[in-house]
């Protein structure tokens, strides 16, 4: 990974993932068109790799690297690209990963005063602008195969990040200043996802499987919900007035039409041979077996109801844009 700052990008900020809000659109003018080694670049800096996005907050840069299995938080300063700290995260473990993932994929979010950083391996932890440890929050181990993606933002005195698996996804939100935790809300229904929530007005919306979510920023509550969202959800919601908008894609929904998918007791009826009340790989050949890990959701080697009933929503989800 290297980190290449063009001339004339020292104005505005860029406090965490797409930048303000996760709008991806910044303020400035006068941006350079072009970029080459020759041509407007003020300075370079080789780092570890790392899938994360650099912030930039006031005088400093922030990014999350991964190096010979230790996971990384590292601070530059912004005018000379300078390394100016290095800290490590504990690993206590490594959970299962898609090999174009990284365990530094969610990028950092910062307020101008402190830098908040999540990893999969370990849970979220915030440092000072010059890397003075400020706390650290354990959470997980996740149930996510591909490994995470989702990035923390912070609003007011509230860190938030989504925490979306295959079983047992949440939100979760918590004291800026501490790592207390202020408010956790299960997300019953919601599988797999990768996406960075936005803010607008007093509410968190957190995109999800399925199912777009407004929550309470203060209390967590469940405000509203809009369904039809794709499976596997990666992006952020763009706030823009009055009007949200959410991008969903992911393979599988982009039939023409959703496929039909048997009821559970139909299949349960048909293929359950052995009739314990679920489904192996090996009776489901007839239908499918590539992607049969896909849809077990627990990893137990067999589907039972409730994850037949979530792989009819995955069938029946559909790519698209919307508009709230």
């Amino acid at each position: 990974m290297c980190i290449v700052l063009a001339l004339l990008l020292l104005a505005s900020d860029w406090p965490q993932f797409r930048g303000p809000n996760g709008t991806g659109v910044s303020a400035d003018t006068g941006l350079p068109a072009e970029m080459s080694p020759g041509k407007n670049v003020f300075w370079k800096t080789a780092l570890p790799s790392g899938f994360s996005s650099p912030v930039v907050v006031g005088s400093r840069i922030f990014v999350t690297a991964v190096e010979n299995e230790k996971l990384l938080t590292i601070g530059l300063d912004r005018a000379t690209g300078k390394v100016l700290w290095r800290r490590e995260a504990p690993r206590p473990r490594r959970e299962p990963m898609h090999k174009p993932n990284s365990a530094a994929s969610p990028s950092a979010a910062s307020d101008g005063e402190n830098v908040f950083v999540f990893f999969g391996d370990f849970g979220m932890l915030a440092y000072g602008m010059d890397g003075e440890e400020r706390w650290r929050l354990p959470l997980g181990p996740f149930n996510n195969q591909n490994g995470h993606g989702s990035s923390p933002i912070v609003s007011g005195d509230l860190v938030a990040l989504i925490c979306d698996q295959d079983t047992d996804s949440y939100v979760i939100a918590v004291d800026k200043k501490s790592g207390k935790v202020r408010w956790k809300i299960d997300r019953p229904g919601i599988t797999r996802g990768y996406g960075t929530p936005a803010v607008w007005r007093n509410q968190l919306i957190v995109p999800g499987a399925y199912q777009l979510i407004s929550y309470d920023l203060q209390t967590g509550a469940k405000l509203w919900w809009v369904n039809g969202m794709a499976w596997q959800v990666k992006g952020v919601p763009v706030v823009a007035g009055e009007n949200i908008y959410v991008n969903g894609w992911e393979t599988g929904g982009d039939f023409e039409a959703p496929p039909s998918v048997d009821s559970w007791e139909t299949v349960a009826s048909r293929y359950d041979s052995d009739k314990d009340g679920r489904l192996s790989a090996q009776e489901l050949i007839p239908i499918f077996r590539r992607g049969f890990f896909d849809y077990d959701l627990n990893k137990d080697g067999f589907l039972d109801e409730q994850e037949w009933d979530a792989y009819i929503r995955l069938r029946n989800a559909s790519n698209s844009m919307s508009a709230i």
